[in-house]
């Protein structure tokens, strides 16, 4: 997840991210990504501060951050991720 300048949520994954995912869980993250991408126009910090601290079954926040380019590896990897 991203947040621009003005607070606008946008979502980003991995465009392989189904064959990452258990089987039985492909159901469960498309629910979840619906569910962010409608609360992020709702509650956009709201959102953005529960997702920074997430886990919540197999999803977990791995990292924070206020930039991408604090984090070169991070921003590298990002720019392969495409809107779900």
């Amino acid at each position: 997840m991203l947040e621009d300048s003005q607070g606008r949520l946008s979502f980003r994954v991995r465009p392989n991210w189904r064959s990452a995912v258990n089987a039985e869980d492909v159901h469960y993250f498309q629910s979840i990504l619906k569910d962010f991408e409608a609360r992020s126009r709702l509650h956009p910090a709201e959102l953005f501060a529960q997702i920074s601290n997430l886990a919540v079954g197999p999803l977990v926040t791995h990292a924070v951050g206020q930039d991408l380019a604090d984090a070169p590896g991070l921003h590298e990897l990002a720019q392969t991720f495409v809107a779900p």
